[in-house]
């Protein structure tokens, strides 16, 4: 059911009007390799499939390459959620500096204004 839902009916020739683009970089697919193809996003699978001979790959290989796709998207994502992370937490770090400064410019306005300094000269 699954692989009907991902790749279309059972693709039996190009020429019955089947031409969508997973049909047409998926057709030879044994059914093992369409199960293993349905751990890679539908959006990269028909890249994947051109990317890698896996005509010529056994299921183990076929397998192995996709796990070693997912691990990297993995790490990809996980990467940049560290890095966005580290920005949120140096932004708060540096709101925390301007309002440090804020609070001390006040403070420095109002011991000249208790002196009677002027702050600005004209």
């Amino acid at each position: 059911m699954q692989i009907y839902k991902e790749y279309g009916p059972k693709p039996l020739d190009v020429s019955e009007g089947n031409n969508s683009s997973n049909y047409a970089a998926l057709h030879n697919l044994t059914y093992t390799q369409a199960l293993i193809l349905l751990g890679v996003p539908e959006e990269e699978r028909e890249k994947f499939v051109e990317d890698n001979a896996i005509d010529n790959m056994s299921t183990r290989e076929l397998q192995q390459t996709v796990n070693e796709k997912n691990q990297a998207i993995e790490d990809r994502d996980q990467a940049q959620a560290e890095k966005a992370q580290a920005i949120e937490e140096k932004e708060r770090q540096i709101c925390g500096l301007i309002i440090k400064i804020l609070v001390s410019l006040t403070f420095l306005a109002f011991s000249l204004a208790q002196f009677s300094i002027p702050i600005i000269k004209e």
